[in-house]
């Protein structure tokens, strides 16, 4: 009769605690020794920016890739201006392809710098944004030669003007706005300790103890 009253108690006790309010409690870290522990490991887990170096990567293959994508077309604009054959039009056209060219190919650098950190980049979204820097770069130099009578100067301009914007815009989208894999799934080893990113709550510990004396009164009993 008495292990029934202790039962009872318990399960009363039980039913009570799972009303508890969920109150997130951080494991304390600050007694653990991590001397030998992968402290990279903790890094990548917890980690939601580019580092430095990667980001001076993405400007430089960017530009790099960027440049090189516009290579040919811009040869055969350059062309185009010199030849008497050619007209105008010819020359716009193959102006307007290099810039494209040049976008996607900054676009493409900066994806592949990127994803080695970030594994859910998006390359189309970083072309997006590259392209739409390249537009808003051909606009502006559009509205500056047609305002200013002194045409090269304002060439030299719009040149410096379109090598920057798609890397730049493709930076905000890489630094920014993209989209970075889920932090509370990975668990890291420290040494000969284990240790989720995701802290338990203090409902979850009584629970899990509770559930452990009920047990042990079943047996008893």
């Amino acid at each position: 009769m008495g292990k029934s009253i202790i039962l009872i108690i318990a399960l009363t006790f039980n039913i009570f605690a799972q009303h508890v309010p969920e109150k997130k409690t951080p494991l304390n870290l600050e007694k653990v020794n991590l001397q030998n522990s992968n402290i990279d490991s903790l890094l990548s887990i917890s980690r939601t920016h580019h580092s430095e170096i990667n980001v001076g990567g993405q400007v430089i293959v960017g530009g790099a890739m960027g440049l090189a994508s516009a290579f040919i077309p811009f040869g055969v604009a350059f062309a185009a201006s010199f030849s008497e054959t050619a007209g105008k039009s010819v020359e716009d056209f193959w102006t307007a392809v290099a810039i494209s060219a040049y976008a996607f190919g900054t676009a493409t650098g900066v994806h592949i710098v990127a994803k080695a950190e970030n594994k859910n980049h998006s390359f189309w979204k970083t072309v997006m944004y590259s392209e739409f820097g390249a537009l808003v770069a051909s606009g502006a130099v559009i509205v500056v030669k047609s305002v200013n009578n002194n045409n090269t100067f304002a060439s030299h301009q719009g040149g410096v003007l379109i090598l920057i914007m798609p890397v730049a815009c493709s930076l905000i989208y890489s630094l920014a706005y993209a989209d970075w894999p889920q932090q509370n799934l990975s668990t890291a080893n420290c040494g000969n300790l284990k240790i989720s990113n995701e802290a338990l709550s203090l409902k979850d510990l009584v629970d899990q103890s509770q559930i452990i004396k009920i047990n042990l009164f079943r047996i008893s009993l």
